[in-house]
Parts: C-alpha cells; structure tokens; sequence
C-alpha cells in the first residue's frame, strides 16, 4: 500500500519527486503539483485514507518546489480551508498552497512551530531597498550572500560588489551576448530566464546572477525589455526611443492625444512622423480614425453546479480570415482553472491559454473556462486575445476585466 502511494507523488515523466501545490475536493480529493522540471501532475485520494498517505504528503508539501532547503511558512486557516504561505531562504519566493483545514491538521509538519530562522546578517546593518525604499522586509541569504526584499520580489545587491564582478571579462562577454540575444529574440513576447543560459551558450552561469545583470540593464537603459520576477520571465521589447510628450507646430493649443484603443496619453516619434502608444507599443492615429481591430472579445459568466463558468465569445468582425488565435486569461488566486471548453492541455490549463486554429468572416467562436473558487472573497478577471489577420500580421485585443463573487 505504502509502495503504490509513494508512486502517487513521482513525476511520470522524468521520476522526480512532485512538489503538491493544490489539495480540494471533500472526500475525494483532487491533488495538483509540480516537479522540479516544472511538468504538472494530478491524481486523486481519498479521505478515508488520510492516515494512510498523511505522512508521505508532509514531505511533499512542506518544501520548495526548486530544491530541499528547510523553508518557512505561516498558515491562515479560514472556514473550511488552510492558505500557506512558503517561502524559500534560497530562492527568495512566496509560494501559496492550498488544501483542506482537516488534511493540513493531519500534517505532522503543520503542528510543531517553525523552528527554521533565516542567519543573521554579518554586515552592520540592513540596507534598504532601491526599487521600493523599505527595509522591514529584507533579508539576507547567506548562501549568496546577498540581501533579498521580498515585498519586491528583488535582489538588493551591493553597488561595490557588483561593479567588482561586472568588471571581469565573463560579465562583459555575458553583457555582450545578452545584447545580441536581444537583437535576434522573438520581441513583445515572455521567455524564461532559465533557459537563457543554454540560449547564450554559458551553461555554467546560474540563471539569479543572469536575472540580476538583465535588471540592472534594464535599468540602465541598456536594454529594452520588462522583467517580471514573480514569473521568472524576461520579455524584450522593440518599442522605439520616444521623445517627451509633445504636439506638432500645428497642435501648440490643443490638448494632448490619446490613443483610441488604451486611452493612454501618446508619444510623438519625430522620426516616424507619428504618435506611438507605450502601452500598446504600436503606432496609432491620432485621430479615431484609427483602423478597428478585426475582433472582438465579449465575456460573462455564470455558476454551474459550484464552479463559475467564465464564458468568452470572439468574434470575426472583419471580412477575411483570421487565424492562430489565443485567448489568454489571467486568474486570481481565489480560484482555479480546471477546464477549457474545447478541450486544452494541461499545459495550457495551467496559462489559462485557449487556442482558435482560424475563424470564418462574421463569425463566432465561444470559450468557456470552468473555474472552482479555492477562498473566500471576489477576483477580478481579464486577458487578451491574440490573432493572426489575412495579411500575416499579428494583433492582439483586450478581454475587459470582470469582477466574479
């Protein structure tokens, strides 16, 4: 019996221990987690055996899901369900699990008081935060020996040390690649961190000491390209060098343009001869004689036998084909996407992605997301809607947010 449970919690894929994330469901209970090499996995117990698979869970639960460094958590128990909050001294991240109140009880872990407290600093004092200016919520990581504030999700580095290690050769030929990778990259679209150091042919370079130098480029002016530390992806742009908000010698009296689709304040490019939007990150007129996208994404919802069914019409308002279409939504954490209507694979069930391989002229398309709630309270739910027109270009149009009880 022992043997078939622990199977439970192995990665079919490449047989390596699953970290478990998600526990719902009441006596049959659903179980979602993740690997180290990120592939996800799911199977069910029953409560009725919860003192039978108990102990090979709390292995499971309570650690990181990257590496075995001993972790701390704190733990908000409300009505029938338990939030944990994990948080790994190595890689500086809060991950939230959630599960039943009477499984997380029966957890060995779960009972006894964290006794696991992060070294102290050996420098005099804390420093504080570049990027949000506090320092109540910076630590130091001695296996890097580096602060890290995790309000921001950031490293905080040492000015000195950091000059003195960007000085030697391998940070400049790193500078350099990472440059180039830029120019040859496909632009506007998120790739992980984790995989650029076999993209710039330096295996050896740990992926945090490249996030750190991509920030501090970014920062500098250096590259163009927003780095997101909550999904460890880094997403090199190709929007131009704007100038200052300014009117054309003929515009001097009137009042600033926005762009048609955003309603963001527009930048003049003088080379372009043409206003371009940061947001959208694409030219647009001036006027709202801007072309109309060629589809429209409409949404609602409603509730079907406890899950809220989150429903997304795209529509062909346009008179030619348009194909490879994505729909990506973006869910709170107070639920859980658990299906996509038509059928998608886990992968994208765990994006929130829907694919539309082509749609006729004047014609509809509707997607429906079947979400469980996981805690108490509302969320708010938005997306885009990406698509490929006639022509080959590439265009995208938002899913306005709505708030769902």
């Amino acid at each position: 019996m022992s043997s078939s449970l622990d199977r439970l919690f192995v990665c079919t894929r490449c047989k390596k221990p699953v970290t478990v994330k998600v526990i719902k469901g009441t006596t049959k209970l659903i179980v979602i987690g993740k690997c180290p090499n990120r592939h996800g996995k799911r199977f069910t117990l029953s409560l009725s055996d919860l003192n039978d698979w108990a102990p090979i869970l709390d292995s499971h639960f309570f650690k990181c899901i990257r590496c075995n460094t001993p972790i701390t958590f704190k733990t908000l128990l409300k009505g029938p369900w338990a939030k944990v909050v994990i948080t790994c001294p190595t890689h500086g991240k809060n991950d939230t699990r959630i599960l039943p109140k009477v499984v997380y009880t029966a957890l060995s872990t779960g009972k006894k008081e964290d006794k696991y407290e992060p070294p102290s600093p050996t420098t005099p004092s804390i420093p504080t935060c570049q990027y949000c200016g506090e320092s109540t919520q910076v630590s130091y990581i001695s296996q890097y020996s580096r602060y890290f504030c995790y309000k921001c999700e950031r490293y905080i580095e040492d000015q000195k040390v950091v000059e003195k290690v960007r000085s030697t050769p391998e940070m400049d030929e790193l500078k350099i690649k990472i440059k180039n990778l830029a120019e040859k990259i496909d632009k506007n679209l998120p790739h992980a961190i984790c995989e650029l150091p076999a993209a710039l042919n330096m295996p050896h370079i740990d992926s945090s000491r490249i996030e750190s130098i991509l920030l501090d480029m970014i920062l500098k002016g250096e590259l163009n390209g927003e780095l997101d530390p909550a999904t460890e992806e880094i997403t090199f742009l190709d929007a131009p060098i704007v100038s200052t908000a300014v009117s054309t010698p003929t515009d001097k009296t009137t009042t600033p343009q926005v762009c048609t689709r955003c309603g963001s304040e527009l930048q003049y490019v003088e080379a372009k001869s043409a206003y371009f939007c940061k947001k959208c990150f694409e030219y647009t007129a001036r006027t709202p004689t801007a072309k109309p996208s060629a589809i429209e994404a409409v949404r609602d919802f409603d509730y079907v036998g406890g899950q809220v069914r989150f429903k997304v019409a795209i529509r062909n308002k346009s008179k030619l084909v348009i194909t490879n279409i994505g729909v990506e939504l973006d869910i709170p954490a107070e639920f859980l996407l658990v299906r996509i209507l038509p059928e998608a694979s886990l992968d994208d069930i765990d994006r929130g992605l829907s694919k539309i391989d082509k749609l006729m002229p004047n014609s509809s398309q509707g997607i429906d997301y079947y979400l469980e709630p996981v805690a108490c309270g509302t969320g708010v739910i938005s997306g885009i809607a990406k698509f490929q027109d006639a022509e080959g270009n590439y265009n995208s149009t938002p899913v306005k947010s709505r708030e769902i009880a």
